[in-house]
C-alpha cells in the first residue's frame, strides 16, 4: 500500500500537508541498509502468546489505556510487544511514535522477529523480516516530534474510517502539542485525556497512551515503582483512563517484570479492580512473555 497524504483527505479538514500514514513494509529499505554482509542462519524466537493478559484485556473494547513506568524499565518495548501480538492476529493497528524514529522502532521489531540484533542480520534474516512485514496489518504515522492535538485526532478518525484501524498506540503524552497560553497545565492535560477517551469510546477503538512520570529516577539510582499520583495530570489520567498499567522490574539484572493494574474502570469487570501479572523479558529479542498467565487480583 502506498502512503496516504493526509492533505488530500478534505473531509477531515486538514488544511496543509501533514504526515503520511504508511504501511510497515515501507521500512524494509531501512533493514537492507542496516543489514550485515555475511548471511547467517535465522536465530528465531519462540512465539509466546499473552493468554492471561488477552483474556482479560485483549481485543478492542472502546477504551483509553494508559501505560507508565520509570525510565529504562521498558514501557515502550512492552507496548510494541503488545502491538506485535495484535497484528499477528490480523488486527489492523496504527503506531504513532512521536519520541522514537520509525527507523529505531523498526529495528526493535526486527529483533523481536529474528531474536538477534540487526547489526548481525544476514540475507535470510532480512528476508524473513520483510515477509513478516508484508503480512502484518501494521501502519505508522510518518511523523516524529511534537504533534498538534487536532492533527492527532484527525489521524485517528482517518485511520479508523479509511483503513479500518481499531487499535492505536500513541508514544507519548508529552509530545501532544496543546494550547498552553494562559491555561493551567493539569487542565490542559485533562482536556487532552477527555478528548482521547471520547474518541476511543465514540469509535469503539482502543487507544494505548504511554505516559512518563513527572519525576523519573536519576541515572544510576535504583529503579522504582511508579504510582498514579506521580504522573502529570494524575487526577485526569485516573478519571479518564479506562485502565492504567504500571510496569515494574524489581531488579534490572533479572529478566522478570510485573505489570500492575493500577486502575481499571468498573464496566470491564463487575467492580473496579487492581492486580498484577508476571512477565519475563528477553533483552536479546526484546520480547516480553507471560510467566504463567495467572492474574493476581488485589484487594
Amino acid at each position: 500500500m502506498q502512503g496516504i497524504d493526509l492533505r488530500d483527505v478534505l473531509e477531515f479538514k486538514i488544511e496543509k500537508k501533514e504526515s503520511e500514514i504508511l504501511h510497515i513494509k515501507n521500512q524494509f529499505s531501512h533493514i537492507i541498509k542496516k543489514m550485515g554482509q555475511s548471511p547467517e542462519e535465522i536465530a528465531g524466537h519462540p512465539h509466546r502468546t499473552w493468554l492471561g493478559f488477552n483474556r482479560a484485556f485483549g481485543g478492542t473494547r472502546g477504551e483509553l489505556i494508559t501505560v507508565t513506568a520509570d525510565t529504562g524499565v521498558g514501557k515502550s518495548t512492552f507496548v510494541r510487544n503488545w502491538l506485535k501480538d495484535h497484528v499477528e492476529q490480523g488486527r489492523p493497528s496504527l503506531l504513532i511514535s512521536l519520541e522514537d524514529s520509525m527507523n529505531s522502532v523498526t529495528e526493535c521489531f526486527c529483533q523481536m522477529i529474528s531474536g538477534k540484533d540487526i547489526i548481525n542480520f544476514g540475507e535470510q534474516d532480512a528476508k524473513a523480516v520483510g515477509e513478516q512485514f508484508k503480512l502484518w496489518p501494521l501502519y505508522y504515522l510518518d511523523h516524529q516530534g511534537p504533534i498538534k492535538e487536532t492533527v492527532l485526532m484527525n489521524t485517528i478518525d482517518y485511520a479508523f474510517t479509511e483503513l479500518g484501524i481499531k487499535f492505536f498506540v500513541v508514544d507519548h503524552l508529552d509530545y501532544i502539542e496543546k494550547d498552553w497560553v494562559g491555561r493551567n497545565e493539569s487542565y490542559v492535560i485533562g482536556d487532552t485525556m477527555r478528548k482521547l477517551a471520547g474518541k476511543a469510546h465514540s469509535l469503539n477503538v482502543t487507544i494505548i497512551l504511554i505516559v512518563h512520570p513527572a519525576k523519573m529516577s536519576v541515572k544510576g539510582n535504583e529503579i522504582r515503582e511508579v504510582g498514579l499520583d506521580e504522573l502529570k495530570g494524575s487526577s485526569s489520567i485516573k478519571q479518564e483512563s479506562d485502565a492504567v498499567f504500571g510496569i515494574f522490574r524489581p531488579d534490572p539484572q533479572v529478566a522478570v517484570a510485573w505489570l500492575r493494574f493500577l486502575k481499571i474502570r468498573s464496566h470491564r469487570f463487575s467492580r473496579s479492580v487492581q492486580g498484577k501479572i508476571q512477565f519475563g523479558f528477553d533483552p536479546e529479542s526484546l520480547t516480553w512473555w507471560e510467566v504463567d498467565g495467572k492474574l493476581e487480583w488485589g484487594k
